[in-house]
């Protein structure tokens, strides 16, 4: 189990690394997205052919950017916060929330990576804020956290990264090729 779950957490640490280079280029981020119903739309095609979508964006004091990416139970997800060179001492927040608007996970300061299974299909957000915009004491009037409760000033670049669950359609087909070759091979024995 120890050795699953470290090659796990390598493969996590190199998906990582490698989410900027594979992304290609940014797009930008579209104001308003300040709040979890005006999210920018990151929609599913985005991420074809390369698996990786980056977006190009800034944050200043009171400011928050959401960006919705349609997910699917199964799908693994990573999303990964990287600061652009700037004034030092700037702190990001980066946070994931459920259709719900549930915070489900959240990382402090950059480089911040969040990645994992999605359990329910629907429209999670991605927040990107400055430090200490999370928790309860930050809940905005919509008693949702990262509301702007910060600060912080950067520019950043936020890498999403996704691995679409198999298609029933597509695991069928695997299935029939797999079996089909199977077949192929016990009829070459025999006739051998």
């Amino acid at each position: 189990m120890l050795k699953i779950k470290a090659v796990a957490a390598t493969a996590v640490a190199f998906i990582a690394a490698a989410l900027p280079v594979l992304a290609g280029s940014p797009i930008p981020e579209i104001e308003p997205n300040n709040t979890f119903g005006t999210a920018q739309l990151i929609a599913r095609s985005l991420f074809i052919p390369t698996g990786s979508v980056a977006i190009s964006g800034s944050v200043s004091p009171g400011d928050v950017d959401y960006f919705e990416v349609p997910l699917l139970a199964g799908d693994f997800f990573v999303a990964q916060l990287v600061l652009v060179p700037g004034p030092q001492g700037n702190s990001s927040v980066l946070g994931m929330f459920d259709p719900g608007a549930n915070l489900v996970a959240y990382d402090l300061f950059a480089p911040n990576v969040l990645a994992g299974l999605v359990p329910s299909n629907g429209g999670w957000r991605v927040a990107v804020s400055g430090y200490p915009d999370v928790g309860s004491p930050f809940l905005g009037d919509d008693g949702i956290p990262f509301n702007g409760t910060h600060t912080q000033s950067f520019n950043y670049l936020l890498t999403l990264s996704l691995i679409p669950v198999p298609e029933p359609g597509g695991l069928l087909a695997l299935g029939t090729g797999i079996a089909g070759l199977l077949g192929y091979s016990v009829r070459r024995r025999r006739a051998g």
